[in-house]
């Protein structure tokens, strides 16, 4: 059976209304994850997405909304053959300097009561993405992350 054309997205990617809850961001990954419509996916691009899925939505919960725990994170995820295609949009506050951070690999090279605690993150999601778009539209972050997936899981 051949696979999607690369370039066409689906009709109907899976979508996701939730809030910025820490409580339920575990929920929403594994219904993203177990999606019918986004398989099949190896381990690996389940432990990639699994990453990416957490590292994105706790994101926006502590940065993007902060105290709140009932801001609103619409977000999407369609399978296109190899590639799958994340978006996340919410109306917290914006990004600095209106783009996304770059990330960067800490330093480890340090005891380990001074290993840092965080700043991980933003270095993980472009490590495991092919590429990612920010912009602020109106009162929205609009994040698209793209994602290189094996062509054929096991």
């Amino acid at each position: 059976m051949p696979t999607s054309n690369r370039h066409s997205p689906r009709p109907n990617p899976a979508r996701y209304h939730f809030q910025s809850d820490p409580a339920c961001i575990g929920d929403v990954i594994a219904d993203v994850l177990s999606n019918s419509q986004l398989q099949p996916l190896s381990d690996d691009d389940i432990s990639k997405l699994e990453i990416i899925l957490a590292e994105v939505i706790n994101n926006i919960a502590e940065h993007a909304y902060g105290e709140r725990s009932d801001g609103p994170i619409e977000m999407s995820a369609d399978r296109e053959g190899d590639r799958m295609v994340l978006t996340f949009s919410d109306t917290g506050i914006p990004m600095p300097d209106g783009k996304s951070p770059e990330g960067s690999p800490q330093n480890l090279d340090c005891p380990t009561d001074e290993l840092p605690e965080g700043g991980f993150g933003w270095f993980l999601i472009r490590l495991l993405c092919k590429d990612v778009h920010y912009e602020r539209l109106g009162n929205k972050n609009c994040l698209a992350l793209f994602v290189d997936l094996d062509p054929r899981p096991t």
